[in-house]
């Protein structure tokens, strides 16, 4: 796998400048991240979950308490003891009038604002639970030896990516367009990776109503 050390080594290459006094680590790594960032945020790469233990009568949960604050959108979620999916449906949808009340075993999940994660209907006893999964940005790079939780056939992208934000920096814009270009290239085909990784539906994203 592929470290920061590495990539600096591949950015300073292709930038022409081997010295880090005109090209320090610290810029460098600012755009490195900012690469990573752009890939975790538009292609959803990075998905794991986190479990929500069920209170009876309880309809919302509050994700700050749960999730990290690299989160970016929940794709879906699981009931282990139901084994089944539950459906992302607005709550404009339920029919019953006073469906916040209503006890059962939960089917359907939505949001609140930005950060209250709300199940219908709910169960009446505790213990119940539940798999959120997420995505998230990756972490900062910070260590030369810190690890790109990337495929390494992509880390030229994140390459093209810190390429572009420095040519942007030095006012060098057919560069920075030139770069720019290629970082959408490999996007895409870490999109078309993600997409393809599993069949399951994603929907639903923190503070949206798709």
């Amino acid at each position: 796998m592929d470290t920061l050390a590495d990539v600096r080594s591949l950015v300073r290459q292709r930038f022409g400048e081997a010295s880090s006094v005109r090209l320090t680590d610290v810029r460098l790594d600012a755009a490195i991240n900012a690469g990573l960032d752009e890939v975790s945020e538009n292609t959803g790469f990075r998905e794991t979950y986190a479990v929500i233990e069920q209170k009876s009568g309880r309809t919302y949960y509050d994700l700050r308490t749960l999730f990290p604050d690299e989160t970016v959108t929940i794709t879906s979620i699981w009931s282990p003891d139901l084994n089944l999916w539950l459906r992302y449906t607005p709550p404009s949808l339920f029919t019953l009038t006073r469906w916040e009340i209503t006890n059962g075993s939960p089917q359907h999940w939505f949001m609140r604002g930005l950060f209250h994660l709300g199940i219908f209907p709910h169960e009446n006893t505790n213990g119940a639970k539940l798999h959120v999964y997420f995505t998230a940005r990756h972490e900062p790079l910070v260590n030369a030896e810190d690890p790109l939780e990337v495929p390494v056939d992509l880390v030229p992208s994140i390459a093209d990516y810190a390429l572009f934000d420095l040519h942007l920096q030095e006012r060098q814009a057919e560069k920075a367009k030139f770069a720019r270009e290629n970082f959408i290239q490999g996007l895409s085909l870490l999109d078309y990776h993600t997409k393809n990784r599993v069949t399951r539906a994603r929907v639903g994203q923190i503070g949206g109503r798709r």
